[in-house]
């Protein structure tokens, strides 16, 4: 197998560009959470002004707690995910340098 070239990429953009191709639906997955979020904290705001006006209890008060659950939900999911991207950015970085220390040696 012919010798790999030198990579003329900085480290962290190989860093970035490796755990991309590691994860690569990451910025969808964030893109949806974000819309969730966004989703849940708008109906939670016009359910919580329902419970202030009083109307229908019964139905509003039930439908708020989902709407937040919604953007708990969402916050929940995005820290998870950027918990396991660092995980893997990690990962990826110690993976690079072990390899160019191989090169050097």
């Amino acid at each position: 197998m012919p010798p790999r070239k030198p990579s003329s990429l900085p480290f962290d953009e190989r860093v970035r560009l490796t755990s991309e191709l590691a994860a690569p639906y990451r910025k969808i997955r964030q893109f949806v959470y974000l819309a969730a979020a966004l989703s849940g904290g708008l109906g939670g705001v016009i359910f919580f002004f329902r419970v202030i006006a009083g109307q229908d209890l019964a139905q509003t008060v039930p439908n708020l707690a989902i709407q937040l659950g919604v953007v708990a939900g969402a916050l929940a999911l995005s820290r998870w995910e950027n918990g396991l991207q660092q995980k893997l950015e990690r990962r990826v970085r110690a993976r690079l340098q072990s390899e160019g220390k191989d090169k050097n040696a």
